[in-house]
C-alpha cells in the first residue's frame, strides 16, 4: 500500500564522494520515512553502510547526461557535473520512471547533515502545500504531471539547458524555477528558520540568509545572524536530532534545525561513523566523537573560536559578489 505523503529526494553526484559521506548517511538513517535516490559513479559508495531508505543507482556521468537528453528534443549542454544543478527542477520529468510511486519528490545536496524531518515537515504541511522550501540545497514538490512541468512555463529552460554556463535555475532570482512556481500560483511553504546555511566566506560557523526571501517575522530573528552576533557555533547530532549550540551575549543557547548546509566546506573526520554510533559533534573544521556531556560553554569557546581573517573569505566574497550581480541584475 502506498504511504500517504511519501517522499523521495533525487541526488545525482559524480566524482569522489565527500569524506563525511557516512555521517550524511547516518542522518538519512534516522529519517526512515524519507527516501533518497543517489545516482553516482563513485564505486566506493558500496563500501559504506547504506540504510534501507537510501537507494544507489550506479551510473557514469556520460550515461546520466544521455538519460537527461532523452527528455528533450533540443541539444542540452552539460560540460561538468555542477551544471546538473540547473536541471534539478526537471528531475520530476526526467526521472519519473524511478519516482512514480511517491507523492512528493525533491532535490537536495550531500554537503549537509539532516535533523528530524517530522519536526519541520508534517503531514499537515504536505497536505496543504504543493511545494516545500525555495532553495537548491533542499526543496520538495508534489509529484504529478502539472507540478513536474512548471519549469517549462516559458522557453527560459531551453536557454538554460542548452548553455554550458551555470544559471542557478534551481533557486531564486529573475526567470528562476522558484519565480515560475510563484507565477503559477501554487502553494509554497517557506520556513527560512528551519535550516542553517553556513556562511562560506568565514572559517567559523556563522549563518547566512537571503533577506529578500525572508518574511519580516523571520528577519526579526535572523538580523542577529546577519549582524554576526551569534558566535562560537557548533552542531550536535544526537540520534536524529540536529541542535546548534552557540554563544550570544556570553550565554550558551541552542536551537534545533532540519538540516545544516556546509556549502562545500572542507571538514575533517576522525573516522567513518560506525553502524552502532549515533552521536557526533560538528565543529567548524571537523566531525568529532566526544561525550555530549562535555559540550558546554568552555568547549564552544575552545573548539569554535571566531576567526576574523581568512583567504577563503576574500576569494569567496569576490566570487559571490560577482555571481549575485549577474543573477539579480541580469537574471543569469
Amino acid at each position: 500500500m502506498k504511504t500517504k505523503n511519501s517522499i523521495v529526494f533525487i541526488v545525482p553526484y559524480f566524482g569522489s564522494l565527500p569524506n563525511y559521506f557516512s555521517f550524511w548517511l547516518k542522518s538519512c538513517y534516522f529519517n526512515p520515512h524519507i527516501n533518497w535516490l543517489i545516482f553516482t559513479d563513485d564505486i566506493s559508495v558500496f563500501d559504506y553502510d547504506i540504510p534501507g531508505n537510501v537507494k544507489i543507482e550506479q551510473i557514469n556521468f556520460t550515461e546520466f547526461k544521455s538519460l537527461v537528453q532523452q527528455n528533450f528534443t533540443f541539444k542540452i549542454n552539460i560540460k561538468g557535473a555542477y551544471k546538473l544543478t540547473d536541471f534539478k527542477p526537471a528531475y520530476g520529468e526526467i526521472l519519473q520512471h524511478y519516482i512514480s510511486k511517491y507523492d512528493f519528490w525533491g532535490f537536495t545536496d550531500i554537503d549537509l547533515i539532516y535533523g528530524d524531518f517530522n519536526k519541520f515537515i508534517s503531514h499537515k504541511i504536505l497536505d496543504e502545500y504543493d511545494k516545500i522550501f525555495v532553495h537548491g540545497h533542499l526543496s520538495l514538490i508534489k509529484n504529478n504531471e502539472y507540478f513536474n512541468s512548471i519549469y517549462k512555463q516559458d522557453n527560459t529552460y531551453k536557454k538554460v539547458f542548452s548553455d554550458a554556463a551555470h544559471y542557478g535555475f534551481d533557486e531564486y532570482g529573475k526567470n528562476s524555477y522558484n519565480e515560475k512556481c510563484i507565477e503559477s500560483g501554487i502553494k509554497i511553504h517557506i520556513n527560512n528558520l528551519a535550516f542553517a546555511d553556513i556562511n562560506s566566506w568565514k572559517k567559523h560557523f556563522t549563518l547566512t540568509y537571503v533577506s529578500k526571501l525572508c518574511s519580516k517575522e523571520e528577519m526579526g530573528f535572523l538580523k542577529d545572524e546577519v549582524n554576526n552576533t551569534r558566535q562560537n557555533s557548533i552542531f550536535v547530532f544526537n540520534k536524529g536530532k540536529l541542535i546548534r549550540f552557540y554563544i550570544e551575549k556570553n550565554e550558551l543557547l541552542k536551537r534545533e534545525y532540519l538540516y545544516v548546509h556546509f556549502q562545500k566546506r572542507s571538514l575533517n573526520i576522525q573516522k567513518v561513523i560506525s553502524k552502532e554510533e549515533s552521536e557526533f559533534i560538528i565543529i567548524p573544521n571537523e566531525f568529532l566523537f566526544i561525550d555530549l556531556k562535555k559540550m558546554d560553554y568552555k568547549f564552544l569557546k575552545n573548539k569554535a573560536p571566531k576567526l576574523f581573517f581568512s583567504n577563503r573569505r576574500i576569494k569567496r566574497q569576490l566570487y559571490i559578489t560577482i555571481r549575485m550581480f549577474f543573477k539579480n541584475k541580469l537574471g543569469i
